[in-house]
């Protein structure tokens, strides 16, 4: 394992206590979460916000992520990065009108030096408003209601269909021998909603799955028509329904768990079957990856 910072490879001067890298589906930035000792090098190198580092490891890399927050104690010091890019949470306020989510995506990468990477079709939006929301916030919940999930990793911006990837073949297979410990697996019926209707003036849309089930109203979306207004309810509706059966797992260290992969289970009951893992936080100092996954059949 080599630790980079600033590109630098500092791994021989580095006396690791805590180093964890998550790794995440879409809904929040990946992390880096360093913890060394501070014999008097931290000092020297004046680590601040905004400076970079990287894990890698046997051809896996963590992607360079900005330093984000800095905590020393006591000879310790905790660096924490996100793959968010610096500047990326400053509020910012803009229109834009018949463009695609993925037009969008394109503008706001480019403004941050990113490259675009998209899965899947979006069509064009008659209109969207980003309202004193930082540019990946923003992004992030336009995505989410045209169906697709927003991640940030070595310098590409990629914006996927997630629910096309749960269609995807498993990337690793998993039976309990494989794992550290018991896993925990909760099927809940709690916000799992039949149906969304979303009502924006004049507008109106229902998408329906289950007239019996609870029901998700939503009036806080602006649509311009009834095809923007139906498309983001099933959307949301779908979203709201991912994590019904979730599971929690731990395994050696593993970095070929990766968020955005599907995991095939066996031998554990009524767990069995195709899992799409949301976040896996892999652990360099105890040697374990933990993963969270929701059920696909």
């Amino acid at each position: 394992m080599q630790i980079y910072y600033n590109g630098a490879d500092i791994t021989p001067s580095v006396q690791v206590e805590r180093l964890l890298c998550l790794d995440d589906w879409g809904a929040t930035p990946d992390s880096i979460d360093l913890m060394a000792a501070d014999g008097g090098q931290w000092s020297r190198w004046k680590p601040q916000k905004g400076d970079t580092l990287e894990i890698r490891d046997k051809g896996w890399q963590s992607g360079p992520q900005a330093i984000d927050a800095i905590s020393q104690r006591a000879g310790k010091i905790r660096l924490q990065a996100l793959s968010l890019p610096k500047g990326g949470r400053t509020p910012h306020s803009q229109a834009w009108e018949n463009l695609s989510l993925f037009a969008v995506g394109g503008e706001l990468a480019a403004r941050y030096g990113l490259s675009l990477e998209v899965y899947g079709s979006a069509p064009a939006c008659p209109r969207i408003d980003q309202a004193g929301e930082g540019d990946f916030a923003f992004l992030s919940r336009f995505a989410r209601r045209e169906g697709f999930a927003l991640k940030i990793l070595s310098g590409r911006l990629v914006l996927y269909d997630w629910r096309q990837r749960m269609q995807s073949a498993p990337a690793l297979a998993l039976s309990p021998g494989n794992l550290l410990g018991d896993p925990a697996f909760d099927d809940r019926s709690d916000g799992l909603y039949g149906g969304c209707t979303l009502s924006w003036g004049e507008v109106s849309a229902t998408a329906q799955l289950d007239a019996a089930a609870d029901q998700l109203a939503v009036t806080d979306v602006p649509v311009s028509d009834y095809a923007q207004a139906l498309r983001y309810a099933q959307n949301l509706l779908d979203y709201s329904r991912r994590g019904a059966y979730a599971g929690r797992m731990e395994v050696p260290l593993s970095l070929g768990v990766a968020a955005g992969n599907m995991a095939a289970l066996s031998g554990f009951g009524l767990a069995d079957g195709l899992w799409f893992v949301d976040r896996a936080v892999h652990d360099f100092v105890r040697g374990t990856t933990t993963f969270w996954a929701v059920k696909t059949q």
